[in-house]
């Protein structure tokens, strides 16, 4: 590509609502620093963060760049969520849901979250039949744990799909604000209900019992517990589809992590690295002041997409970073649940899921393999994962 056309605004997303299972060409010839892109379905200019040191500096100076409080065509619809939030009414709204997602609180329900993966597994392979990795395995894996961390009952999970799904579509905004006001009317009786029970450790339980839920209004309440399912159920489903994906297309990384299963930990955050999540560029943020970044001039109320998936990929932070290295030490450095106060609240959970999924399948089914079947790529989504991942589980 000329010079003369990466002087110009690129439009945005690269892909065209057609994410593949890797970023964009156009980021790398692009390379670390801040760029203008025009936002096509919201006719806007944006400044594009690529560079890792600068996207941290955006992500931790919430004074400076500060989400969004508009939606933008082509963006997440983040409006009147947790995920829109900033400043003392995100910490305030958060705060109930952070116990639910601790270091500690993970870890006591790894027996439970590895007994669902080996027990899904089995059943799975017990078919004698190739099967879908994304939609039988990983879909309802992730919703089942995230489902279990809000407080909906098993039999209502299957509701939250099709939420999701609508949520997710960006080629359809007005489902996706359908499925918000679907979500919340049901959350708001959920927690209604929860005020004549016993106090749980579900995150519905928090809102509606706490000292903290108390400073928390109904519609606050509502609007963060939607976040946290939505936020997190597809996205985890999406890495298990993408991280098996690449595995299974690179065997001699798959053996060799079925060879030393204690490379998990590494390779968990190594493939979080490599395996971006989302087909855009996550939460836009607006500058509250005019400033400089990276040399370049910023007026105040500019609009900023941090590109961490890019940042990644940086290789002042990690040499030779599109070379996946499973025992890459420093890959827990990577963005992919951000950083600064917007930090993603499930990451610990996240990680763990992903972890025990690495595990047990290399430990229980070595021979995994796909089977041939072409890999289709989710379409104008704001998640970038498989339509299906058909393997045959040995």
């Amino acid at each position: 590509m000329s010079k003369e056309v990466l002087s110009r605004p690129l439009s945005y997303p690269f892909d065209q609502g057609k994410a593949g299972a890797d970023l964009h060409p156009l980021y790398d010839l692009l390379g670390p620093g801040v760029h203008r892109v025009h936002l096509a379905q919201a006719d806007v200019e944006a400044f594009m963060v690529t560079d890792y040191a600068l996207l941290r500096k955006v992500l931790e100076d919430e004074a400076t760049f500060r989400l969004v409080d508009e939606n933008l065509p082509g963006l997440p619809l983040i409006q009147g969520t947790l995920l829109g939030m900033s400043g003392a009414d995100h910490r305030r709204v958060r705060c109930p849901a952070v116990a639910a997602f601790t270091v500690r609180a993970v870890r006591e329900r790894l027996p439970g979250i590895r007994a669902e993966v080996a027990g899904r597994l089995a059943d799975l392979a017990a078919r004698g039949r190739p099967v879908d990795l994304v939609g039988e395995f990983a879909l309802p894996l992730a919703l089942t744990v995230l489902g279990e961390t809000l407080g909906v009952p098993e039999e209502d999970r299957h509701l939250f799909a099709g939420w999701g799904d609508r949520f997710l579509d960006l080629a359809d905004p007005r489902q996706g604000e359908l499925a918000v006001a679907e979500m919340c009317a049901y959350l708001a009786e959920a927690m209604e209900r929860r005020r004549g029970t016993e106090p749980g450790p579900d995150v519905l339980s928090r809102y509606a019992h706490t000292e903290h839920g108390r400073r928390v209004n109904d519609r606050e309440a509502v609007m963060a517990a939607m976040a946290v399912i939505v936020a997190g159920w597809e996205t985890t489903a999406g890495l298990i589809g993408s991280m098996c994906h690449y595995l299974l297309t690179h065997l001699d990384q798959w053996e060799r992590l079925v060879a030393d299963p204690g490379l998990a930990d590494t390779a968990v955050h190594e493939l979080l690295r490599t395996r971006p999540v989302g087909s855009d560029d996550g939460l836009a943020r607006r500058t509250t002041r005019d400033t400089v970044l990276g040399g370049v001039a910023m007026p105040a109320g500019s609009l900023v997409l941090a590109a961490r998936d890019a940042g990644n990929l940086d290789a002042a932070r990690f040499p030779d970073p599109r070379t996946v290295d499973l025992g890459r030490p420093d890959a827990d450095g990577n963005l992919a649940f951000g950083a600064g106060p917007h930090v993603c609240l499930g990451k610990h959970l996240a990680i763990a899921i992903l972890h025990t999924v690495l595990v047990e399948l290399a430990a229980g089914h070595p021979g995994v393999r796909l089977t041939g079947e072409p890999v289709t790529w989710l379409e104008a989504a704001s998640i970038r994962r498989p339509e299906r991942l058909a393997v045959t589980l040995a």
